[in-house]
C-alpha cells in the first residue's frame, strides 16, 4: 500500500509538465531506444529490453526516495519553524 506522500508524487509526477531540455532528452531516449529494438534479435533484445526495464524501475525508486525525502524534510522544518514561533 502506497503511503500519502507516495501517492502524492505518483499523482504529481504523471501531471508535472517537463522542462524543454528534459523533453529533448527524452525524445532522444526514445528514439535510440526504438531504433535498438528494431535492430536487435533473439537474446540480445531481450537483454536490452530487461536493462531498460531495471533502468527505468531504479530510475522510479530513486525519484520516489529523493520525493519521500525532501517532502518529509520540509515538513520537519515547518514544524521547527513553528516550535520558535
Amino acid at each position: 500500500m502506497d503511503t500519502i506522500i507516495e501517492t502524492l508524487f505518483i499523482n504529481m509526477s504523471d501531471t508535472c509538465p517537463h522542462r524543454p531540455e528534459s523533453e529533448k532528452s527524452m525524445q532522444v531516449i526514445s528514439d535510440n531506444e526504438r531504433e535498438l529494438n528494431d535492430r536487435l534479435t533473439g537474446k540480445d533484445r531481450a537483454l536490452f529490453r530487461d536493462l531498460v526495464n531495471a533502468y527505468d524501475n531504479l530510475n522510479e525508486d530513486i525519484s520516489l526516495d529523493s520525493f519521500v525525502r525532501g517532502f518529509r524534510t520540509g515538513a520537519r522544518l515547518m514544524i521547527e519553524i513553528e516550535k520558535e514561533v
